[in-house]
């Protein structure tokens, strides 16, 4: 996979997640994007990325979350700023990218846990199952219930990244 196609992928999982609460937003609970605050995807674009919009990331991305640029225009303007995109990705950047999005996905979890032992459920699988199934793609291998063993607290990142790095071999 291209680096650009995986940092597009981030960005499309944002979206998605946006998409995914406008919902609840029209029925009146205005700030669950905020309850859910770990969905914040910078870090683990700039795996890739290294940063290129410094402290403007958003600024460079809203027209494309935001449907004001089309993908293709996007890959462009990405590409203009960082050619180095095109090349494949490496085990070791995926790996990183997959911890990053296990910890999103913990604090996705516990926080749903939280309100849920309060009788409030958010069951939204567009956004509440799209971080754990983008982990299972970024992985290609069966993780089982390791992802929620994690969160859970039963085991440890570092034994999930060890195993999908050994499937990988």
């Amino acid at each position: 996979m291209q680096k650009i196609d995986l940092v597009v992928s981030i960005i499309d999982l944002d979206k998605t997640i946006n998409k995914g609460f406008v919902p609840i937003e029209e029925a009146g609970l205005n700030g669950a994007y905020e309850l859910f605050s770990m969905f914040d995807f910078e870090e683990a674009a700039n795996v890739l990325l290294h940063g290129i919009f410094k402290n403007v990331f958003m600024e460079n991305v809203a027209n494309y979350c935001y449907e004001k640029e089309n993908k293709e225009e996007f890959i462009t303007r990405l590409l203009n700023c960082k050619p180095d995109l095109q090349e494949q990705v490496s085990p070791d950047e995926v790996l990183e990218i997959i911890s990053l999005l296990l910890d999103i996905e913990k604090e996705r979890y516990l926080t749903y846990l939280e309100f849920a032992d309060l009788g409030i459920t958010f069951d939204i699988p567009a956004v509440m199952d799209c971080v754990h199934d983008f982990i299972v793609e970024l992985a290609n291998c069966d993780l089982g219930d390791a992802i929620s063993g994690y969160s859970d607290g039963e085991i440890t990142k570092q034994e999930i990244l060890d195993y999908i790095s050994d499937k990988w071999k």
